[in-house]
């Protein structure tokens, strides 16, 4: 278990900027949805143990926190190949971590995003060619445990090298 339970009335603290590691499952997602949506001031916030069911109430939760610059979201494992990000909105974050993907990204755009880590299982083409599309983007970390040839193909011959930090945490390359 990643985070901790987080007890009723933490909702109260509503100056609070910055809340995390908060285990949404542990915690029990109901209560926690509740408690956040009253949390309109923070700037950062971590949670884990997100899980299918839940996303799409913790995600509407969070879509009215206009403060909110820093997001981290570790999916629980019942993630089933992305689904938990079909409730996703577009949200103010500048910097944003999604943890436990499968090889699905959202679908939605973030266009104020400038920092991106992602872990997943598969990064594909499709997903750099969404990745390239945010403009603000200028560091992205993938720790996928398998890329796509054509993925480092398609970086190099766009020359994304203006103002792009692109690491590889962790993968597995084929030749090319």
């Amino acid at each position: 278990m990643v985070g901790v339970e987080v007890p009723r009335g933490i909702g109260k603290f509503t100056a609070l900027h910055t809340l995390g590691v908060v285990n949404v499952a542990a915690s029990g997602s109901n209560t926690v949805v509740k408690e956040l949506k009253k949390l309109t001031q923070l700037c950062k916030l971590r949670v884990s143990g997100t899980k299918r069911g839940d996303s799409g109430k913790f995600f509407s939760a969070i879509k009215g926190h206009v403060h909110l610059q820093s997001l981290s979201v570790r999916f629980d494992k019942d993630n089933n190949k992305g689904s938990c990000l079909d409730d996703m909105i577009s949200l103010p974050c500048k910097n944003l971590k999604l943890y436990g993907l499968e090889d699905k990204l959202p679908e939605w755009g973030l266009r104020k995003l400038t920092k991106l880590d992602l872990e997943m299982a598969t990064l594909k083409e499709d997903d750099i060619r969404f990745l390239g599309e945010l403009a603000q983007l200028c560091i992205l970390r993938s720790s996928s445990f398998k890329m796509v040839c054509s993925v480092f193909v398609w970086v190099t011959a766009h020359g994304l090298n203006s103002g792009w930090t692109i690491g590889c945490l962790e993968g597995e390359l084929c030749s090319m």
